[in-house]
């Protein structure tokens, strides 16, 4: 939803002013490993489980949620040749997929230890929740042949609930005996996992006919992370698990992107990424990929 604040116009620097108002709400199947794997099917296996489920309301393991709401002030610039953006978004995600241990299974949910057993290590239950609101500034402008845009986001997110057994025990490196790092999930109260505080992008591109050249930019700030390494190490300790906060260094990244189109039926296109051949890890212990290229066609037929 929007309304015009100011009428548009192509005349003079300052254009139209518009106020942009979204709100909605998502859903995310879950997947059938999660279902073969939930609480509510383990409970069913035997008739003690299934009577079990029913009298402590448990269903069958349901969709990922979410709630999202933004509000925007757009400006238009320079005769409408530039656009800038502001917003606010506050976005609420729960009903999250976690995989519970059975020693919880039966401190939190009350499960029998003879029903809890046959879970094996666990079941999955939707039991994760956390909220997220930030700012988004943005540009967009063009000169010519030449497009110019940018964008930045802050982001504050924290955990709210959660049933992980790395949630509700924190563990404790020796090297760090006074920091309480979740192992394989986020601390209640601390950032979600690989959700950066700090993001942004650049780009420049340049039209020539059939020709399109475009130099990309990414940057990431400092992310909360585990290395999933409790009880990895010779001695079965946690002397491999890292504190969680700021894990994942910031990190930039530059690509180069082109394409040709020769006609209406084929068009040539290559990229460039990590331009300068940057080493960084957008997940802990996962390197992103060094100077690569892609180039490929794409036919068209068909259509007008």
């Amino acid at each position: 939803m929007a309304a015009y604040l100011r009428t548009p116009t192509a005349q003079g620097f300052w254009g139209d002013t518009r106020l942009t108002f979204n709100a909605g709400k998502g859903i995310k199947a879950t997947t059938a490993t999660a279902v073969n794997q939930s609480l509510y099917t383990l409970l069913n296996k035997t008739p003690a489980g299934a009577a079990l489920a029913a009298a402590a309301g448990i269903g069958p393991i349901g969709p990922e949620r979410s709630r999202n709401l933004d509000v925007g002030l757009e400006q238009g610039l320079w005769g409408g040749h530039a656009r800038a953006r502001v917003a606010y978004f506050d976005n609420a995600f729960f009903d999250l997929v976690e995989f519970v241990s059975k020693n919880l299974l039966t401190s939190q949910f009350g499960i029998p230890p003879d029903i809890a057993a046959a879970a094996g290590s666990g079941a999955y239950v939707n039991s994760q929740s956390y909220n997220a609101h930030g700012v988004e500034v943005s540009l967009d402008a063009t000169a010519g042949r030449m497009r110019f845009a940018g964008s930045y986001a802050y982001l504050a997110a924290d955990v709210t609930q959660s049933l992980s057994s790395g949630a509700l025990t924190p563990s404790f490196n020796p090297a760090f005996p006074s920091i309480p790092i979740g192992n394989f999930s986020p601390l209640k109260g601390n950032r979600p996992f690989r959700r950066p505080a700090n993001t942004g992008n650049l780009l420049v591109s340049y039209s020539q006919k059939a020709a399109t050249v475009t130099l990309s930019g990414y940057f990431a700030g400092k992310a909360d992370d585990s290395t999933f390494l409790g009880g990895g190490d010779p001695n079965f300790g946690n002397s491999m698990l890292l504190p969680n906060q700021d894990l994942n260094p910031g990190y930039q990244k530059v690509d180069v992107s082109g394409s040709y189109t020769f006609n209406r039926t084929v068009k040539w296109f290559a990229t460039i990424e990590n331009l300068f051949n940057q080493h960084y890890e957008p997940a802990f212990g996962f390197p992103g990929l060094p100077f690569s290229i892609r180039t490929g066609v794409t036919l068209t037929f068909g259509g007008r």
